[in-house]
């Protein structure tokens, strides 16, 4: 579907007094918007923050952990540039081109049913308004929901003109990652009264621009609470601190998938990465260890308490075998529904409607923020949206 057919393509929203909820518990593959309803998911998601309700969002990059995160019922699935560290293997989000980002949103969405899906515009594909407006078709066409891009008053022509699109548009300010080596590292924003004051006037822009949520990075706790109060979108805190309308986290920092840097804002929930470790270093023993089994034996071999039948009348049954026993729980693969559950579970209790079912969620408040400095300009970590290798400033409050 080209992008003059997804603008022409209106999503039919009614006459009702509940017609703002109309696209959230539409269908994923009717969600093609058009002015009124990217204005419907606007008004949404600022009714949902008058009411009190507070917004978990989690990164996913692919097909299985997209449909758990759905399943364990976050808001908002972000597909975001942080890919090109913790899937990819680049040091920073720069070397993310969009065709990296069309690539896992189409995999992304392919697993969600529920949740909203934002994807991240990457850099360089903002840099004027019409570009902008381009490169944001391409993600909806590949079924993003919404889109995400970095920057405050700088950025207002480019929002204002993807929302006039038919495209939501969510916000990102404060420590803005695609900036890293511009700015020479990752630092926490808003220590002194003149940054706060920017970021303010950032926070009111986005708004008046359009979108429909804005992400604070590292921004300190006292000033993103007060931008928090000041407008009336709902505000998603990454390191900033308790006091926004939701969080966000790149999920390998919640489930402990990216064990070479973990941020302190960030507090694992599980250690997949160690059960991952522990189940392929068994394989491999498995495989290695003489044992005298075939091929077709190991094939054929049972867990244990099954009824196992020997391959043949002559050959030793094969669940009689001597076999080194694996430490890993039983349960090992639902670790990341867990960790993503568990997320959601942690402080507040509340009712949200989900699309079309009511459910009760815990939400969770994350606590602390941090700045991640670069080290040796080069390494560059995974810990915020954009993860990245670094030190967290020991100033930091709340670390």
């Amino acid at each position: 579907m080209n992008s003059t057919a997804i603008r022409n393509r209106l999503v039919e929203f009614g006459e009702s007094k509940n017609r703002t909820e109309n696209f959230l518990s539409a269908p994923q593959d009717s969600r093609r918007l058009s002015l009124k309803g990217c204005s419907a998911v606007n008004l949404s998601f600022r009714e949902r923050k008058a009411n009190g309700e507070k917004f978990a969002m989690l990164t996913a990059y692919d097909y299985p952990m997209a449909r758990l995160l759905d399943e364990s019922g976050v808001d908002l699935v972000l597909v975001g540039d942080s890919l090109g560290m913790v899937v990819l293997g680049y040091p920073d989000t720069t070397s993310v081109t969009l065709e990296h980002m069309i690539h896992h949103c189409r995999a992304v969405v392919r697993g969600v049913k529920s949740a909203f899906v934002v994807a991240d515009l990457p850099i360089g594909s903002v840099d004027t308004p019409e570009l902008a407006v381009q490169n944001a078709m391409r993600l909806h066409e590949a079924g993003a929901h919404g889109v995400k891009l970095e920057g405050g008053v700088s950025r207002c022509r480019e929002i204002a003109a993807i929302v006039e699109a038919g495209i939501p548009v969510m916000g990102h300010i404060g420590m803005l990652p695609q900036q890293v080596r511009v700015e020479g590292g990752y630092k926490i924003k808003g220590k002194t009264p003149t940054e706060a004051g920017q970021l303010c006037a950032d926070a009111v822009a986005v708004e008046k621009a359009g979108a429909f949520a804005v992400v604070m990075e590292l921004v300190r706790p006292e000033v993103a609470s007060k931008i928090t109060t000041a407008i009336t979108i709902p505000t998603i805190g990454i390191g900033s601190g308790p006091d926004c309308d939701g969080q966000v986290l790149v999920i390998h920092d919640l489930v402990g998938l990216f064990p070479w840097f973990t941020p302190k804002f960030a507090t694992p929930r599980a250690q997949v990465a160690g059960s991952i470790r522990e189940a392929v270093q068994t394989f491999v023993q498995d495989t290695k260890v003489a044992g005298g089994l075939t091929m077709e034996q190991n094939i054929l071999t049972q867990p244990p308490g099954a009824n196992p039948t020997p391959i043949s009348p002559s050959e030793p049954n094969p669940a009689t075998l001597q076999k080194p026993q694996s430490s890993l729980p039983a349960d090992a693969p639902a670790a990341r529904a867990a960790s993503a559950a568990s997320f959601l579970q942690s402080t507040r209790t509340y009712p949200t409607k989900f699309h079309d079912q009511s459910l009760a969620l815990e939400k969770s408040l994350m606590p602390g923020c941090g700045s991640l400095e670069r080290k040796n300009n080069q390494s560059l970590c995974c810990g915020n949206l954009n993860s990245v290798q670094g030190q967290i400033e020991p100033e930091a409050p709340g670390c």
